[in-house]
């Protein structure tokens, strides 16, 4: 029964495991994000600029008033094409907001933000990049870090230059601003302390405000087992799978278990060992050696009690007893010299007065 129920409970627990593989999640917080402690993370930037005093929070732009400053970390940012619901900060911006966009490692060197807006960008490697931002002169060092700079179009205001290029510009939009960093990965947790990485990022709280770090393009709905495997070109093998494993169990259910019959002869007890000691112990008449093993147990069972050693003589074995029990005078001489028995009734007597000292002396 116990071994059922602890088979029950195994197959309970690797169907939960499975149930939970196969169903969907809601929502995974991938690494490019606010609370990422990876390189490519950006917790750092988080808790340094909270720690500096500075108000910033994670929330969705629909929570934010209409006059704050989210900023996108890199992920979603970009599309192929132009898109007109492709970066949620225009509303924002056209609310009176500002929507600062942290661009990711672009490869095709266009970045489309939607309704029509589309940056250009291209790395270059500097030592040294000058700029202002609201009106204080920064020096920014890179440190050898390949920077990814931005095109300054028509409409865009440069902030921040980087060699012959624009690292941050910025466009009225609406009631309020776009702004646009053109290298994420300065403020990555691997970055953050190169340079003046983190003075720059402090710049432009100082200069747009307390940010606060839009995560809702940093989640990713995973798609179940169930439906990964349904759209993938392996699909028929695991049906094909599905099926032998249904027949395999539904043969199984046909053919009865298999039932072993009882051993003809079990393995002997305890207690059927001694009923056997016993009853040869009752058909012996040799009555003075049975005495004779009765009183080397009593006797045993006497060292162990004084936590003598087994080898000690069974004169001082008597000898402790006796300071013990000095009324037992029959049964210490009985333990030292014995007794002719004739009978099984004088036998019995005899091992009663043993048991009687070695009650008294273990009491």
């Amino acid at each position: 029964m116990r071994r059922r129920l602890a088979w029950a409970a195994v197959a309970a627990f690797i169907a939960l495991i499975t149930a939970a593989m196969l169903v969907e999640s809601p929502g995974t917080m991938i690494e490019p994000s606010t609370h990422g402690t990876g390189r490519n993370g950006y917790r750092a930037l988080f808790d340094t600029l909270q720690r500096l005093g500075f108000t910033v929070a994670r929330r969705t732009v629909i929570d934010v008033p209409p006059d704050a400053t989210v900023w996108w970390l890199e992920t979603d940012l970009c599309r192929e094409r132009d898109d007109p619901s492709a970066w949620p900060g225009m509303e924002l911006a056209e609310r009176g907001g500002t929507a600062v966009a942290l661009l990711p490692e672009l490869t095709r060197r266009r970045c489309h933000l939607g309704r029509g807006v589309t940056l250009r960008t291209r790395p270059h490697a500097s030592d040294t990049a000058g700029g202002a931002i609201a009106q204080a002169e920064r020096r920014l060092d890179p440190s050898g870090h390949v920077v990814q700079i931005v095109k300054a179009l028509p409409g865009w205001r440069p902030v921040l230059h980087a060699g012959d290029g624009v690292l941050v510009l910025e466009r009225p939009w609406g009631r309020g601003r776009l702004v646009v960093l053109g290298d994420a990965s300065l403020f990555a947790n691997g970055e953050l302390d190169r340079g003046d990485h983190a003075v720059l990022a402090v710049d432009l709280v100082h200069a747009y405000g307390a940010p606060v770090f839009d995560e809702m393009a940093t989640l990713r709905h995973t798609r179940g087992a169930v439906s990964h495997l349904a759209s993938s070109s392996a699909a028929p093998v695991f049906v094909g799978l599905a099926i032998v494993a249904l027949l395999l169990a539904w043969h199984g259910t046909l053919v009865p278990p298999r039932r072993l019959p009882a051993l003809a002869d079990p393995t002997p007890r305890l207690d059927a060992f001694v009923e056997s000691i016993a009853t040869l112990y009752a058909r012996t008449r040799d009555h003075g050696r049975v005495l004779d093993r009765y009183r080397e147990a009593i006797t045993a069972a006497l060292r162990r009690h004084f936590a003598m050693a087994p080898d000690r003589p069974v004169a001082e074995v008597i000898a402790r007893a006796g300071r013990e029990c000095p009324a037992h005078t029959e049964a210490l001489a009985l333990l030292e010299t014995g007794r002719t028995v004739g009978d099984a009734a004088a036998l019995r007597t005899a091992t009663t007065t043993l048991d009687q000292l070695l009650e008294e002396v273990c009491r």
